[in-house]
């Protein structure tokens, strides 16, 4: 059996995995995406930053901590890892639910509220300019032109019929119409007037726009049709609706409508199963093509089957948000809940075989010769993470894995996220391609950034393309930051070593703060680069203190990190929460 000497490469690794998760949320005001606060200064490099990380950082994490699982069951055994983990894991959770999430959602409600705007701002010389002003006579005026009545806006790029829509106003839509308006008019995104009346539950304009043959298959540049906007989270649609200035109706009377909608456009019956309703209105609609396998996977998924009636609201079990960004806590739950399980089993059978030895935890889950069995079949997991790839590409991101923070895991993504897990544990047993892995480190990082990413950016459209370079990207990346880390870092740093132990706090305490910042600095008249930088250094800073003063000294260190033995740093200790 090997030893289980303490890894110093993965530390460092597991730090940077959980610090470039701030980056990440810091970037997120700087480029067009869903995001509580959206800076005044832009700079698209963020979004490939962002796409660049997100690509790769979570499955890198959990490898990781499937590495420290495998190594804590061999060196203390299964009750160890299921009481360690309940403590690292489950209770910080749990914690976080309670304080973190809730001071985060306070925090995002105050970023998202709309900012006064100057009536300047808006040009009531052009028709989408009177009607996001509400300028009733400005609208009589330019209504009938016919330069106007489909010219979008400058700033989104929406067209006058979609802001029509977005802001509830039938009589105008019908006026609109008549004056020549596009009912298939496609904005800056690609979104029509039914994406915008389903994400708005307006199945009254949904029902109009079909009688003026609007496309209700209809898909965006995202590949999503408007039975998909009628599906989006809470979360987006309070973003969406603050940054175009929109008055947001109350949540139950919006996700009431929106379930009209899914009903209205056939995707689920009044018992939420799948069904083609009659025809409410006599249009000519189009013909339905076949639904792919994918298509009808996420229909279920978000059926509304999985609702939870919740006091006069309603949660979907896997779409309602709950962990936020503690999601993977409650992932790195299940996996270990897999894990003890399968070692369960495991010794049940040893049990059960006649005159069977005892045999202790560390010698369960033997795969053979560390060369030959367990290397074989972590090259098996690798094309398996191609299915659950498959079923994503639902975020706005669309590189990448999806994410999962509602009160269950969504299953595709727990498969995908376990098979990294798996490969971690795995990859503690093999000893010859643990010894090789830094050999060949930039060959795996230039296949995943000089070749997957182009191939996923230039097969855009593509999907089945783009699953194969986003999990080639996922796999040779990680591999290759696991081997530059064992080449460069493998020697023991106590600076390092107190920055991986305070990473998970940075980590679990930080979005709070970060959103905070982006908003106190929304409106500063500083090069994006410059307040990206500066948030930064100023949230790891805060939370350093926070964390050296209040935190590793107390029970809250104890919980994250466990107690602080007096040892040197080549001395091996027990893995952490990962």
């Amino acid at each position: 059996m090997r030893t289980a000497e303490r890894r110093h490469d993965l530390d460092a690794l597991r730090a940077v995995a959980m610090l470039l998760g701030i980056g990440l949320h810091a970037s997120m005001s700087y480029f067009p995406v869903p995001w509580a606060v959206q800076d005044a200064q832009r700079n698209d490099w963020f979004g490939l930053f962002f796409l660049l990380v997100h690509g790769f950082r979570m499955p890198l994490f959990f490898i990781v901590s499937g590495y420290f699982t495998m190594m804590m069951f061999r060196r203390r055994g299964l009750v160890a890892v299921v009481k360690q983990r309940t403590v690292r894991i489950l209770l910080p959770c749990m914690l976080g639910l309670v304080t973190i999430i809730p001071l985060t959602g306070f925090v995002v409600r105050r970023a998202i509220r709309p900012v006064a705007r100057p009536q300047k701002e808006l040009d009531k010389t052009t028709l989408v300019g009177a009607i996001r002003a509400r300028d009733a006579a400005a609208i009589d005026r330019l209504i009938g032109r016919a330069e106007q009545v489909n010219r979008p806006d400058d700033e989104f790029g929406v067209s006058p019929l979609n802001w029509a829509v977005m802001l509830g106003d039938p009589a105008l839509v019908e006026r609109l119409v008549e004056n020549g308006a596009d009912v298939n008019s496609s904005n800056r995104d690609g979104n029509r007037p039914m994406h915008a009346a389903a994400f708005m539950g307006r199945d009254d304009l949904v029902e109009l726009l079909l009688k003026h043959q609007a496309d209700s298959k209809a898909e965006n540049r995202a590949k999503e049709t408007p039975v998909r906007a009628a599906s989006v989270d809470w979360g987006t649609t309070q973003y969406v609706t603050a940054l175009l200035d929109i008055p947001l109706p109350e949540r139950a009377k919006v996700e009431a409508g929106r379930l009209r909608v899914r009903r209205l456009l056939g995707e689920v019956s009044s018992t939420g199963s799948q069904s083609v309703p009659e025809p409410r209105v006599a249009v000519a609609a189009a013909p339905a093509g076949p639904t792919s396998a994918r298509e009808m996977y996420q229909s279920w998924l978000r059926s509304n089957r999985w609702n939870l009636a919740i006091g006069a609201g309603t949660w979907h079990v896997f779409y309602t948000d709950v962990f936020s960004h503690l999601w993977f806590l409650s992932f790195l739950c299940w996996m270990v809940a897999g894990f003890a399980g399968m070692t369960f089993l495991a010794r049940q059978s040893i049990r059960r075989t006649p005159d069977a030895p005892p045999v202790r935890d560390a010698a369960l889950l033997r795969f053979g010769p560390p060369s030959d069995s367990a290397l074989r079949i972590a090259l098996c997991l690798i094309p398996l993470t191609l299915l659950p790839q498959w079923l994503m590409g639902t975020s706005p991101l669309q590189f990448g894995p999806d994410t999962s923070s509602g009160l269950l895991p969504q299953p595709h993504l727990l498969f995908y996220y376990g098979l990294f897990f798996a490969f971690g544990s795995l990859l503690f047993e093999m000893e010859l391609f643990d010894r090789t892995i830094g050999s060949r480190w930039w060959a795996y990082l230039g296949l995943g950034l000089f070749a997957a990413f182009p191939a996923w950016r230039y097969s855009i459209g593509n999907h089945a393309v783009g699953a194969i370079a986003q999990v080639v990207y996922a796999w040779a990346v990680s591999i290759g930051l696991i081997g530059l880390f064992k080449r460069f870092m493998s020697r023991p740093s106590r600076t390092v070593r107190y920055v991986s132990d305070s990473s998970y706090w940075l980590y679990l305490a930080h979005l709070p703060l970060v959103i905070e910042l982006q908003s106190l600095t929304r409106d500063w008249p500083l090069n994006a680069i410059a307040k990206f930088i500066g948030i930064n250094v100023a949230s790891v800073t805060i939370l350093l203190i926070s964390y050296h003063c209040l935190v590793r000294p107390t029970w809250i260190g104890v919980l994250l990190n466990g107690r602080r033995a007096r040892r040197s740093a080549e001395e091996p200790a027990a893995p952490q929460f990962s």
